[in-house]
């Protein structure tokens, strides 16, 4: 079958919205293969995104607990002078390898490239897995080099789709698809235990406030 994602055009797009509801459409991996190589020319306020999500929903809670993913994405808002193509191969290196595709965002100029990568991922995984991917992603990125904005770690952020605006290019590395729990297993271990770490700690915040306000009351 072929994966399709759920997307929709410009930031107010949802079908729960109060004025002017709408149905969500779809995107697959050729569609998304056809606007890399020739993206629309549109403002922001009619730019599609994606969700590389099967679920339909752009609510916050609900992509985490009923999302399946197919791919990791990031946007690098400053490039820090280079290329797309370097760009791009930084990000690869990060992943060890695996393939992705890398394309200017609409805002990006000759002096600063920003850049939007999306990472195919080898098997579905399920929203808060997702998260943990994305953070670790991002980490990965940031020992390489690159800023990502962290804003991709929440599963139901849109990825803008390749729109051509001042300058546009994008570069294609080939390889496996990402198999992230095996590539970002022990980076994934250390993510859950810091998770664990920082539950654990806001449980003891929690009790030691319940018996603070008992000894206030006492």
């Amino acid at each position: 079958p072929i994966s399709s994602f759920v997307s929709g055009f410009g930031q107010f797009h949802s079908d729960r919205a109060g004025v002017n509801p709408r149905p969500y459409v779809t995107l697959d991996w050729q569609q998304f293969g056809d606007m890399l190589s020739t993206p629309p020319s549109v403002a922001k306020e009619a730019a599609q995104w994606v969700i590389f999500s099967e679920l339909a929903t752009r609510v916050a809670d609900e992509q985490p607990s009923e999302g399946r993913f197919h791919a990791l994405w990031c946007d690098i808002d400053d490039a820090l002078g280079r290329t797309i193509a370097e760009t791009a191969q930084l990000a690869c290196d990060a992943v060890g390898g695996a393939q992705l595709v890398c394309y200017a965002s609409r805002s990006a100029t000759e002096e600063n490239q920003k850049a939007r990568i999306v990472i195919p991922l080898a098997r579905l995984v399920g929203g808060a897995d997702f998260e943990a991917m994305q953070k670790v992603l991002n980490d990965r990125l940031e020992a390489n080099g690159l800023i990502p904005d962290r804003a991709t770690e929440r599963a139901n952020q849109v990825a803008y789709l390749p729109n051509r605006g001042q300058l546009y290019a994008h570069a294609q590395l080939k390889g496996a698809r990402l198999d992230a729990c095996a590539v970002f297993a022990a980076d994934l271990d250390a993510e859950r235990q810091r998770l664990q770490a920082e539950e654990l700690r806001q449980q003891e915040a929690r009790e030691q406030s319940r018996l603070n306000a008992i000894n206030r009351i006492s």
